[in-house]
């Protein structure tokens, strides 16, 4: 994966560098799943990445061993600690809450629900909020208060299978029972409407069948290995009794195993991607390795690959809903980015109520709401490190947590676009390679000004071509907008591998501004060697955009943003003149066999290049003289002239 480094500016504090990945990489996953160490259970209730294969631990929830059971867990959209029932025995389940957030009042109390019939499988039905089960036994298909245990609504369905192949699903419509017997895999479907049920068997090729539902979809899913050991990826719709073939799964990492399997208690459906998630473990060598894999349900393509470092099973897809606090992300939109220091400095010194864990850690965390909204959630969310107080403090989570995502109750706020409220450049005179370059950035006019600012937040994009990495920060000076670290936060994260910068500038006094020029300063060193010494100058591409600005209310106004060049010129270019000027003198141009260069300076030597760059002729000078270009064919050249510390450039014809 590639990493990128983020240059952060904050305050007094001396800049320093964070690496972080994809925004996705650090994300608190809706994936989650129960870990094992060394053969030894955990029942860690994880987060997993499944891009990367990173993985947070939520709570440690139970000391026994239940990595592997079957099992269903009750995903609400409304809940916020959902439980999860694992199989004991035939009659027996052991129940757990699952938080999804650090909870520090967490007991992890396990409830024992006594079943008055036997069970071989179960599966939470979200619609009805019962557990449907079946057993294999009395082939009876029953409904279990999630609550209480109690059996309820008895009906007999026949079914045949094997213990180790049978497992039960449930989609809204529908109750599905998957099983092999005598060597063939048959499904069965019961329809909840109608109360009717009618069975399929596959192809003798699928000797082994895992399935999968979620009551976001209509149709299962399942992999189906082959007589061949192939595994496949198929598509099942209840309402029209069709299993069809989607596309053929990798059945191993290098393909060089001695085993391997797909989980089946491993497998999950990510309904806002239409993908599936699935757990590989094979073994090379004696050696047994762990994989989460993604495939696009729509052609079987792998989406993601990534290692485990333990073994994981129990796998499900949820996401939470509550109004956690995730630190640094103080509008609550999802991400941690430059303008959540918007919230901070619109209720600067805020009084808050303390939070149990007062960390900056990325997890979610219980906070008490204080019913004052800003930037439309509770301003609980701006106090970051939980202290009960919104400060300076507060800023060091989004330093910490930069890019990090969640996927908690996600809101967005958007702008229009229209130059009311212009942000542009301001430019030096000149910009040199291997030069260290400041440049300024402006809202507004002295002759325009605008009014009732209090925090700009916007995107600088660049040419990282032009610029050393880890150089690119800003620096304030006292102008219309305030003085840094006393009326007003400034923040800068450069994104360097991705050529831009994210700056913030937000009042912490509870003030409304006006005014027009600049606000900030954008400072940087120049590559070297960036610039074709023919060319004499490069353009250096910059832009203004992602631009968010408000008043003390919230506000939102209308802006727009520069999207320009800077003229950078080459290092040994110490002066531009233009060379027909009263010091040097060429002609005539265009020329044909002669060219004639007079000047009131020494000159050291002259330089013609073609159009390539390729050197044709060099020459050492006095100060009048005749040059014979007769051997150069027609076109276009370059004329370098050095005269004691300054060099012209310029072009010449010759026809």
């Amino acid at each position: 994966m590639k990493n990128i480094y983020s240059k952060i500016s904050l305050l007094l504090v001396a800049t320093f560098l964070v690496t972080f990945g994809f925004a996705q990489e650090n994300s608190i996953s809706p994936i989650f799943s129960v870990s094992a160490s060394n053969g030894n259970m955990e029942n860690t209730l994880a987060s997993i990445n499944q891009k990367t294969g990173a993985n947070l631990s939520i709570e440690d929830f139970s000391a026994e061993s239940y990595l592997g059971n079957n099992f269903t867990v009750s995903t609400l959209e409304s809940s916020n600690v959902d439980k999860i029932y694992f199989l004991n025995n035939s009659n027996n389940l052991s129940v757990y809450d699952l938080p999804y957030f650090f909870d520090p009042e967490y007991t992890a109390d396990q409830n024992e629900l006594i079943i008055s019939n036997n069970i071989t499988d179960l599966d939470y039905h979200h619609q009805s909020t019962y557990i449907y089960a079946y057993d294999l036994n009395s082939e009876n298909l029953f409904t279990i208060s999630p609550n209480l245990g109690i059996v309820s609504n008895t009906i007999n369905i026949p079914f045949s299978s094997s213990l180790e192949n049978f497992s039960i699903k449930t989609t809204n419509d529908y109750v599905v029972l998957n099983g092999k017997d005598v060597g063939t895999i048959n499904l069965s479907f019961y329809n909840l409407t109608t109360t009717t049920h009618s069975a399929i068997s596959l192809s003798t090729d699928f000797v082994e069948l895992n399935i999968i539902g979620n009551q976001h979809l209509n149709k299962l899913y399942a992999i189906a290995k082959d007589i061949n050991d192939k595994n496949w990826l198929l598509e099942i719709n209840p309402n029209t009794e069709e299993v069809n073939t989607i596309g053929e799964l990798p059945s191993c990492s290098n393909c060089s195993t001695e085993d391997y399997s797909y989980d089946k208690n491993g497998i999950a459906l990510d309904w806002e991607n239409n993908q599936l998630l699935t757990i590989l473990t094979e073994t090379t060598a004696s050696i047994t390795k762990h994989f989460l894999m993604t495939f696009d349900l729509a052609n079987a393509e792998q989406v993601y690959f990534s290692a485990l470092d333990k073994k994981y099973s129990n796998l499900y897809f949820n996401k939470a809903s509550a109004d956690l606090v995730f630190p640094g992300d103080t509008n609550h939109d999802g991400i941690v980015d430059s303008k959540d220091l918007f919230s901070i400095g619109l209720k600067y010194s805020f009084n808050t109520i303390a939070r149990f864990t007062q960390n900056t850690n990325w997890i979610g965390q219980h906070s008490f709401n204080t019913g004052v909204i800003k930037q439309g959630v509770d301003v609980k969310h701006a106090d970051c490190n939980g202290d009960g107080v919104i400060n300076t403090e507060d800023i060091e989570a989004i330093k910490e947590n930069y890019s990090y995502i969640h996927n908690s109750n996600k809101t967005s706020v958007s702008a229009g676009i229209d130059c009311d409220y212009p942000l542009a450049f301001t430019f030096p005179s000149g910009a040199y390679e291997n030069n260290d370059i400041t440049i300024y950035i402006k809202l507004g006019e002295i002759a325009g000004p605008v009014t009732d600012i209090y925090g700009v937040d916007f995107t600088v994009n660049y040419n990282n071509s032009f610029v050393v990495p880890g150089t690119m920060t800003t620096t304030t000076f006292n102008s219309w907008f305030g003085t840094d670290n006393n009326n007003f936060n400034r923040a800068d994260f450069d994104d360097h591998p991705n050529s831009k910068i994210d700056i913030n500038v937000t009042g912490n006094d509870l003030l409304n501004r006006s005014g027009g020029g600049d606000i900030i300063a954008l400072s940087w060193t120049m590559e070297d060697d960036v610039v074709p010494i023919i060319d004499i100058s490069s353009q250096m591409d910059l832009s203004i955009s992602d631009i968010t600005i408000i008043n003390i209310n919230q506000d939102i106004k209308e802006s727009c943003g520069e999207d320009t060049s800077l003229a950078v010129y080459h290092k040994d270019v110490v002066s531009i003149t233009t060379i027909n000027n009263k010091q040097i003198e060429i002609y005539p141009n265009p020329a044909q066999t002669v060219i004639n260069i007079e000047s009131d300076e020494k000159i050291d030597f002259i330089e013609f290049y073609s159009i390539t760059g390729k050197l044709i002729k060099s020459i050492d000078f006095i100060n009048k003289t005749s040059v014979d270009i007769s051997d150069f064919s027609n076109g276009v050249y370059y004329l370098k002239i050095l005269s004691e510390d300054k060099t012209y450039m310029d072009k010449i014809i010759v026809d």
